[in-house]
C-alpha cells in the first residue's frame, strides 16, 4: 500500500489514549485513516531520525527547495 502525504494529509496524536498497549498516530487523508502504531519511544525515534535524514537529502539536492522550517 502506498500512502501519498501532502499538504492536505491530517495527523491525529495519541491524545493519552493508547490501542493494545501502543501509542497511535492517524493518518488521515480524504475518508482513509492508516494508523501506525509504536510500541515505544525508541521506535518513534527510529521514523523521527529517518524522516529527518530524508528532509536533509531533499534540502541538499535543491536547496532552492528549502522547507519553511529550515
Amino acid at each position: 500500500m502506498n500512502l501519498h502525504i501532502n499538504r492536505f494529509t491530517r495527523f491525529q496524536s495519541w491524545e493519552g489514549k493508547t490501542i493494545f498497549n501502543e501509542y497511535p498516530l492517524h493518518i488521515r487523508h480524504g475518508n482513509i485513516t492508516v494508523t501506525l502504531l509504536f510500541q515505544d519511544k525508541e521506535s518513534i525515534e527510529r521514523l523521527w531520525q529517518l524522516l529527518g535524514a530524508t528532509m536533509l537529502e531533499i534540502v541538499s539536492a535543491d536547496p532552492v527547495n528549502t522547507l519553511p522550517f529550515l
